[in-house]
């Protein structure tokens, strides 16, 4: 199957997500600049399972963070049964008081409501996100596993400022969408913002891990260098965002 193909397919239209574990990681070293509070490795990973209640309801989920770096070592998470809502700080857990959850449950859901009612379907395709775009040199590598599915691995480079044009798509769309906090959102990268980003990585790659079956997103990986003049004191690092979606619509228990 031609890679263009198999991207189209992956990043257009709409998919069936009801239910799954999330599992995002990233990674981030910088050695260097002016920033303490970057210095060294720190790791942040947010995972756990979801599952849908029906369109435009909120759904069930309980996601685990946690980080680490800085000197620090955080774990918290959040778990909601679609009735109540409990948080989890350093191995304690706390209720969410009734009056609170279905706030922020009415608050979801009327989000919900209004982006169907002008039309708009939360999705990578939709906020202008689309890897055909700025992918440089795609390859089919053929089969590999994401958890038990078997999937399509697609790697390649990037071309930086075609990524950052569809970023500024994004931000631009995330805001016109009308969810809650999206007004805080800047409206776009400034010419100078977009060229300091060009100028400072220099090694950009991505790995896309699409359902041989059905060509749903499993897995993207994303791995980055940077190197800036900042002052002139230098700074060098790498990033790598490791985002998994696995066990797609089975059904998980939320308790």
């Amino acid at each position: 199957t031609s890679v263009d193909q198999v991207l189209k397919d992956t990043f257009s239209g709409q998919k069936k997500v009801e239910s799954g574990k999330l599992d995002l990681s990233l990674k981030i070293d910088v050695q260097g600049g002016s920033s303490s509070e970057l210095q060294g490795p720190i790791a942040l990973r947010l995972s756990g399972p979801f599952q849908s209640q029906g369109k435009g309801k909120l759904p069930q989920f309980a996601i685990d963070a946690a980080f680490e770096g800085a000197g620090q070592n955080l774990k918290a998470g959040v778990t909601s049964t679609g009735e109540k809502a409990f948080v989890n700080f350093q191995g304690t857990d706390y209720a969410v008081s009734d009056q609170v959850f279905q706030q922020f449950k009415a608050g979801y859901e009327q989000a919900q409501k209004q982006s169907a009612d002008k039309g708009n379907q939360q999705s990578l395709a939709t906020l202008g996100i689309d890897p055909r775009r700025w992918l440089t040199d795609p390859k089919n590598e053929g089969e590999a596993k994401v958890g038990d599915t078997d999937t399509i691995k697609i790697t390649g480079g990037v071309d930086v400022n075609k990524l950052l044009d569809d970023v500024n798509t994004a931000l631009e769309k995330a805001r016109n969408l009308g969810v809650e906090g999206s007004d805080s959102l800047p409206e776009k990268l400034t010419d100078q913002q977009k060229q300091q980003a060009a100028d400072a990585i220099k090694d950009l790659s991505v790995e896309i891990y699409t359902g041989k079956e059905d060509t749903t997103l499993r897995r993207m990986l994303v791995n980055m260098g940077v190197q800036a003049d900042e002052g002139g004191q230098q700074t060098s690092g790498t990033l790598t965002l490791d985002f998994q979606l696995l066990d797609l619509n089975e059904d998980q228990s939320i308790e």
